[in-house]
């Protein structure tokens, strides 16, 4: 028997042992080979083959044969004595030798954060016969092991750096002979909430979030089903009621967060683990400190409505026709638009329309005012408005410089409000066609 290609059996790697059959007193012919425990049973999973498994041997002559080894991740490890046997014709010969396995399957886990401190974790050898493993290498340079073992035991000290990203490692030991897998998470920092601004807040405002350690990003579960990952969160409880709210913005020291709450007295943390992967991190160690925050009533939409009008550039029979149109407001739903009767070119029809902007000699910020009202209540007004321009759409009216023209509909509209204890609106004269009535609706 020679020097096998590896002094140990892994599932990793087969190994060969080359064996020479020479002639002894002149005996030739052809040698067959075969393999045996020399007691009890072969080792679970290990399989064999002679290359060849029969050798032609001339009369003082040898040959050469090559026994090759191969095994599973469920050949338990250990020494196997072995027998190998030449057969030719009546005679045979034995050589003893021993085949030497390793374990390449452990129970337990390992999981490090990537803190630069190096944890020390214990695998089980089911077998029970581990061999002695001393070296151990990982591809990563921001991860390094050491290895210890007894029969029974695999001892691996995993440091991980700062720079390791959290993920699935894989560590070799005695470099190709088995391999184990490390969990890298990463080191979550003390959270600290020190402020929350405005305090009390309004339902639907913005509220900044002044502390330390929320700065994350998570990109998912790495390492397969049993491990979380946990997105930076903003938490808010009361005996009631509890949500997370809106986050809009993320930094390490500021959250920005939108108030998704009803009124009520809160109890407001960060829970984070920063948007870290941490299987082993939950409940209060994810947590920061607690603040008492309070959430106050929206206050209630204020809308405001325009009387407005401007002059025309040109005159008619000595008159200046002014245009006029209503100015309607609602600063808690962003609107702000002009209300207002136009024809097209050439002049033919009345038609009426809401514009953010009216049409292009229009000026809301400057035009004249001949009245105007706010109030929640306001804000109802503008059903009626937008019905009364559907109206005059759909009443197919001939437009004309006296009447029916914008002034007949801004009045028009203006008479679908509500009326109010003491008017809020005046006519400011020199309104050509204000008082004509539009066919169709008015009689």
């Amino acid at each position: 028997m020679g020097t096998p290609s590896a002094p140990s059996l892994s599932s990793a790697v087969p190994i060969s042992y080359p064996i020479t059959v020479q002639s002894v007193n002149a005996e030739s012919g052809s040698v067959n080979l075969s393999l045996a425990p020399a007691s009890g049973a072969m080792p679970t999973g290990v399989g064999w083959q002679f290359s060849p498994a029969q050798v032609s041997l001339s009369s003082e002559g040898s040959a050469t044969t090559t026994l090759t080894f191969n095994s599973t991740t469920s050949t338990p490890g250990g020494t196997y004595p072995l027998v190998v046997t030449g057969t030719l014709g009546s005679l045979s010969r034995t050589a003893t030798f021993s085949l030497a396995t390793q374990v390449t399957t452990f129970t337990g886990s390992v999981i490090v954060h990537n803190d630069g401190q190096g944890v020390p974790s214990t695998l089980n050898v089911p077998s029970g016969s581990a061999p002695s493993y001393t070296t151990c290498t990982c591809t990563d340079p921001a991860v390094t092991c050491a290895v210890s073992s007894t029969p029974t035991t695999v001892t691996l000290t995993v440091t991980a750096s700062a720079s390791a990203v959290h993920g699935t490692r894989v560590l070799s030991l005695n470099p190709g002979a088995a391999t184990v897998q490390v969990a890298i998470a990463d080191e979550i920092p003390q959270l600290q909430l020190n402020s929350i601004g405005p305090n009390p807040a309004p339902v639907g405002s913005q509220i900044s979030l002044y502390g330390s350690g929320f700065s994350a990003t998570c990109d998912g579960n790495p390492f397969g089903s049993g491990f979380d990952c946990y997105d930076t969160s903003v938490v808010a409880q009361n005996d009631q009621y509890g949500a997370d709210l809106d986050i809009d913005s993320l930094s390490d020291g500021l959250i920005t967060a939108t108030v998704n709450l009803p009124p009520g007295d809160y109890s407001v943390w960060v829970n984070a683990c920063t948007g870290n992967f941490d299987p082993e991190a939950s409940g209060p160690s994810c947590d920061s400190n607690e603040l008492d925050f309070v959430v106050e009533a929206p206050p209630p939409p204020t809308c405001t409505l325009k009387f407005q009008y401007r002059g025309l550039d040109f005159p008619l029979l000595g008159l200046v026709i002014g245009h006029s149109y209503l100015h309607f407001t609602n600063s808690s739903a962003g609107i702000d638009e002009v209300i207002e009767g136009y024809t097209t070119d050439p002049i033919s029809q009345l038609l009426a329309q809401e514009d953010d902007h009216g049409l292009t000699a229009d000026d809301k910020a400057n035009d004249k005012s001949a009245g105007s009202v706010s109030g929640a209540f306001v804000c109802d007004w503008l059903t009626p408005i937008r019905a009364a321009v559907s109206a005059i759409n759909g009443a197919h009216i001939t437009y004309a410089y006296t009447g029916p023209n914008s002034n007949s509909a801004a009045r028009y509209m203006l008479a679908q409000t509500p009326t109010t204890f003491t008017p809020w609106w005046q006519y400011p004269g020199g309104l050509v066609g204000f008082y004509t009535l539009l066919p169709g609706l008015e009689h």
